[in-house]
């Protein structure tokens, strides 16, 4: 695997040589993942996926970025001869090529104007913390991560940060995010700045070439660009209207939530993400019996459940949560067997694991203004009525089905394993309600999720 070089070695004090100052502690105690639970990585991409959505709360780093991002990554990598499991690695670690802005403000990334030099130090600050998130788990993903993260704003020239390395010393992977991430930014709008034209992106990238980035890069790039801009359409920003104001339960102090979620990485992602929006995290717990003590002590406005935690926990935990005048919001996969284990019924809102950060956040005020929010995918009968909609994963897939490549082809076209094909075509069968490939593609058609005429 194209992973960490050793002049990146964690020195003395846990930080690279070289790195910003940054308040690492607190946010390595919010995203720390539990890599022991997954030794030999083969878990990482979907603990990774749930933290980097959660992760994309800023208006600058879309949930939509991040899938755009990790796959142009993926697709100029194989470009330039990656194997398909290095290929399929990068996608899941490019995803997090941001994760250290949580560790600056959100008054100096969405600031409209130019920043001053304190500022630009801390954005720059980012790559430094990011590093040390995701840095020393010895899962390889999340080295890989780690490398990425630190040197992704690195200059072919030796004029980038943090470390000022040029050319071969940088690792490959970063100086392809280098690459995809430039584009990418440049092609859709930003705070303080419209959306560059793509031909108008190019020639700028072109541009930089043995300056700003590897001319070898840059041509694998081209190489991939038609691919690129088809993962563009799949995955485009969403509206502004969709990107909720805050709201709080009252002017004088913000919603506070208890996450109770069996996975402590995904809590923890979900932490990151509510207290990126204002909304204070009053604890977690991975078991209803903890839950319930944290009830006892701690002023809680909502209740985040995921019924896998306990059948039958779960609903003796939205008991106790009523109790303390608290509201409850179901948190599951669509597709789990547990979803009827706590009824919508005896909650006040559920959202789908598989949907957006918005749809997320959006769940959390709504309940805790006292009104009910229900996402269709949890509803029972949704799919028969032909409410429900796929995943863009789901879609993604579907296409290509339609465009009549095997399970197989797909998963060496998407970077995924054979069976992650096989999971996301039996959970889109299962949420439209068929039970064969060929309903399932006439169904995605006939509710307009995919193209009659799908462009592979």
């Amino acid at each position: 695997m194209h992973g960490m070089n050793a002049r990146f070695a964690r020195g003395a004090g846990g930080r690279p040589e070289g790195s910003a100052s940054a308040p690492i502690e607190s946010v390595k105690k919010v995203v720390r993942l539990e890599s022991s639970e997954d030794p030999g990585g083969t878990g990482a991409e979907g603990v990774l996926e749930r933290l980097a959505r959660a992760g994309s709360f800023r208006d600058e780093e879309s949930a939509e970025h991040v899938e755009r991002v990790s796959r142009t990554c993926a697709l100029i990598a194989q470009k330039l001869g990656w194997e398909g499991p290095g290929c399929s690695a990068l996608k899941v670690a490019a995803a997090m090529h941001d994760i250290g802005k949580v560790g600056v403000p959100d008054a100096i990334l969405q600031k409209e104007g130019t920043l001053s030099p304190d500022e630009r130090s801390a954005v720059e600050a980012h790559t430094g913390i990011g590093y040390e998130i995701l840095a020393g788990s010895g899962n390889p993903v999340l080295d890989l991560a780690a490398t990425v993260a630190l040197t992704h704003h690195e200059r072919h020239d030796g004029e980038g940060y943090p470390r000022g390395l040029k050319a071969e010393e940088i690792p490959q992977a970063g100086r392809i995010a280098a690459v995809a991430d430039f584009f990418d930014a440049l092609t859709h709008d930003r705070v303080y700045r419209s959306a560059f034209s793509v031909p108008d992106a190019l020639e700028k990238l072109r541009a930089g070439r043995s300056g700003q980035f590897d001319p070898e890069v840059v041509a694998a790039f081209e190489a991939a660009l038609p691919e690129i801009e088809a993962v563009r359409e799949l995955y485009p920003d969403a509206p502004d209207a969709e990107r909720p104001d805050p709201i709080f339960v009252s002017p004088e102090r913000p919603i506070r939530t208890l996450i109770v979620i069996p996975h402590g990485a995904v809590a923890r992602g979900l932490e990151l993400l509510l207290r990126g929006e204002g909304i204070e995290v009053a604890g977690s717990a991975n078991s209803p019996d903890a839950a319930e003590g944290l009830l006892a002590r701690r002023a809680v406005d909502v209740v985040v459940i995921d019924p896998a935690v306990d059948r039958e926990g779960a609903s003796r935990l939205s008991q106790a949560a009523k109790r303390h005048g608290a509201a409850v919001l179901l948190y599951s996969a669509s597709g789990a067997s547990h979803v009827g284990a706590l009824g919508v019924a005896d909650a006040d809102g559920a959202v789908a694991a598989e949907g957006t950060s918005a749809e997320f956040v959006t769940a959390i005020r709504t309940i805790a203004r006292g009104e009910t929010y229900t996402d269709p995918r949890l509803s029972p009968g949704a799919a028969r009525r032909g409410r429900v909609s796929m995943t863009a994963r789901e879609r993604e897939v579907c296409t290509l089905l339609a465009a009549g490549l095997s399970g197989e082809e797909i998963a060496q076209k998407l970077f995924l394993s054979a069976e992650t094909v096989r999971t996301h075509i039996r959970n889109a069968m299962q949420r439209l309600g068929v039970k064969t490939r060929a309903q399932l593609i006439a169904q995605a058609i006939t509710t307009g999720q995919i193209s009659g005429d799908p462009r592979v």
